[in-house]
């Protein structure tokens, strides 16, 4: 595992909507070389079967000023990263973050019933996190998130979608159900790996 690079660590909470009950769990994003390596350390980490490993399509680089292909071809997973003032969303009352999550569980469930709704989570705040610089021999590890920034990354959501438009337009439904300041970044993905939390 040499070459992938072990970027953030920060605890989340699973949506209740996507997991049976909601437990602390920790996103770990690694940037693989190649599918082989990839495969190879998957297979070694999470016990996966070779079918198990997705590479979803991907499309080339626009030119400079280009859009984006609408249409990626098949179905392919989308990555809705959401964005906001953690300031804001820690003040709210538990009414109020219920109300809020009460909401999105309209999108998440009509997401769920129409087979579009993969992993989501709901990171904690960016004072648990801890960052793993890279470059660095011995390892050198800071508090808190990679970047300081006006609104964090809060929490994400995995899509399948035909389009770029059809997960804007998750994104849209998303904003409708906690609307404020930030965004709702969407990125396609190239690799996708299932894991063994299922």
């Amino acid at each position: 595992m040499s070459a992938s690079c072990l970027v953030l660590v920060q605890p989340v909470t699973i949506n209740a909507a996507v997991a049976s009950a909601s437990h602390a769990a920790f996103v770990f994003i690694l940037v693989p070389p190649s599918r082989a390596e990839c495969y190879g350390n998957a297979k070694a980490s999470n016990n996966l079967s070779k079918e198990s490993v997705r590479r979803t399509s991907v499309a080339p680089e626009p030119s400079e000023g280009a859009s984006l292909p609408a249409t990626l071809g098949d179905l392919m997973h989308y990555a809705i990263l959401c964005y906001n003032s953690e300031a804001v969303v820690t003040s709210w009352t538990a009414e109020q973050d219920a109300a809020v999550m009460a909401r999105l569980d309209v999108v998440h469930k009509r997401l769920e019933r129409a087979g579009k709704l993969g992993p989501a989570a709901r990171l904690r705040a960016t004072t648990t996190a801890a960052t793993l610089m890279k470059g660095h021999h011995p390892p050198m590890i800071v508090d808190g998130p990679y970047a300081e920034t006006k609104e964090q990354l809060l929490g994400f959501y995995i899509v399948d979608c035909a389009s770029r438009e059809e997960a804007l337009g998750i994104a849209e439904e998303l904003e409708a159900a906690n609307p404020g300041i930030g965004g709702y970044e969407v990125r396609p993905i190239s690799l996708f790996l299932p894991g063994n939390f299922g």
